[in-house]
């Protein structure tokens, strides 16, 4: 009676712990396959995240950098603008000069070249007016 119960139940349910199994099996190929995709992907985001972090080390170093820069960039800025001022300044020291040169080579070609032709030649003439004062000079004129 146990024989023909276990008989009918293997002809009953047999084929369906059959199937049970093989899904079990199923089942099981499944989490392992997906017990490793969970290992890859963990692994890649620690890899994504440990770039992550060295790109944004890169980054800060680069807005550093790039403050640096901005720093000097400014500086160049104030010290081209004094340097364009001093040009400017030698520009209109060297003109005056210019003019300077000028007006003492038409003076020149004009007045007597020498002390004694300017005092009609005569050296004791020449030393009396050096001589006299300045005042004295510029009364005469």
């Amino acid at each position: 009676m146990i024989r023909d119960f276990n008989v009918k139940l293997n002809e009953q349910f047999g084929e369906n712990f059959k199937r049970l199994n093989e899904a079990a099996d199923k089942t099981l190929v499944w989490q392992d396959r997906y017990r490793q995709q969970i290992a890859e992907m963990i692994e890649q985001q620690a890899n994504a995240a440990e770039r992550m972090s060295a790109t944004s080390s890169s980054y800060q170093a680069l807005v550093e950098k790039a403050e640096a820069f901005s720093g000097i960039a400014e500086k160049l800025g104030t010290l081209l603008s004094e340097l364009d001022r001093q040009r400017q300044q030698v520009h209109e020291a060297t003109s005056s000069l210019v003019d300077i040169a000028d007006y003492c080579r038409t003076w020149n070609s004009i007045a007597p070249t020498t002390p004694s032709q300017a005092l009609g030649g005569r050296p004791s003439d020449w030393r009396k007016e050096r001589a006299r004062p300045a005042a004295a000079s510029v009364r005469d004129a």
